[in-house]
């Protein structure tokens, strides 16, 4: 049964959202989305939007948002006001724009900005993330090598020269390697990897139900 007052039903709302296994630009510090993730900043269609309607259009829009698994548009947008513009504990948003909001009549700005937000996708970002990961893992292990050990000695126990060329050549090839890795973790500084370890699923059906099916 809908809540009267509040004109939401409570079981829309996807109360299991928070232990997905990542988020995608969630709301860090008090100084807004877009100083918080320079690459939000940089896109054209965020640049009119203030700190709140900024915060109103992840809520609505984002994949990774806690309400993004909610279906009806006014349903999600009252929510995303809800949290948006409060401050202090209360709204603060003037009654005759929030009722337009509400009623999905928002201003002619912000619909690009809702456009562009859905763009943003988690399953590649998570792929890349993994395989940055799991590389870095790959010449740690292979830096971490003792030249002097029996990876390096012939069969008569002495030192292969030729190995221990390779190996340094080996690590060159990483040391040019490293930068190009650090620009795409830079890249996907949006992402980030929750702290809640109850499950390593995603709920809800959520996007990493297909993330893996994207090439």
């Amino acid at each position: 049964m809908a809540n009267e007052k509040s004109g939401y039903n409570e079981k829309e709302v996807p109360k299991n959202h928070f232990l997905n296994k990542y988020s995608l630009f969630a709301p860090r510090t008090s100084n807004g989305l877009k100083n918080d993730y320079p690459e939000l900043r940089d896109n054209i269609h965020f640049e009119k939007l203030t700190k709140a309607e900024m915060l109103f259009v992840w809520y609505y829009a984002c994949e990774a948002s806690p309400f993004a698994n909610i279906d009806n548009d006014r349903v999600r947008a009252k929510r995303s006001i809800e949290m948006a513009y409060l401050k202090d504990g209360r709204l603060d948003i003037g009654s005759g724009i929030k009722s337009k909001m509400e009623n999905l009549d928002f201003k002619e700005y912000l619909w690009p900005a809702i456009d562009s937000m859905q763009e943003y996708r988690m399953g590649p970002r998570v792929r890349k993330k993994r395989m940055v990961d799991r590389i870095m893992a790959n010449f740690e292990v292979i830096s971490d090598m003792d030249v002097k050990g029996p990876e390096f000695k012939d069969e008569d126990g002495n030192l292969d020269f030729d190995k221990q060329k390779k190996y340094v050549d080996s690590c060159k090839s990483i040391m040019a390697t490293l930068p190009s890795l650090d620009k795409m973790a830079e890249g996907n500084s949006g992402l980030k990897e929750n702290n809640n370890n109850d499950t390593d699923d995603m709920s809800d059906g959520s996007f990493m139900d297909s993330a893996m099916e994207e090439n």
